[in-house]
């Protein structure tokens, strides 16, 4: 019976530390969000409110999002330019 214990409370362990690891990484993953980019993807995506939605969404599309915040920000300064 103190076998099954053990082995009980060794898989429970295991699940415990698996959870741990995958928190530290998506927060790691959220951290390395610039605050800007982190914020807009949040008003634009609700869904994205969720600490996992949000590191989710990052790996898969953060390149896409740089991209299209650099290529709105050139058009801002050829438009004060412009207006200049």
């Amino acid at each position: 019976m103190v076998r099954y214990l053990k082995i009980a409370f060794g898989l429970v362990v295991m699940c415990l530390v698996f959870r741990a690891c995958r928190l530290e990484y998506v927060c790691n993953i959220v951290d390395s969000i610039p605050v800007e980019i982190r914020e807009r993807i949040i008003e634009e995506r609700p869904e994205c409110t969720d600490i996992g939605a949000l590191a989710d969404f990052w790996v898969s599309k953060g390149d896409s999002v740089v991209e299209e915040m650099a290529e709105e920000q050139a058009y801002e300064r050829e438009l004060e330019q412009y207006i200049k």
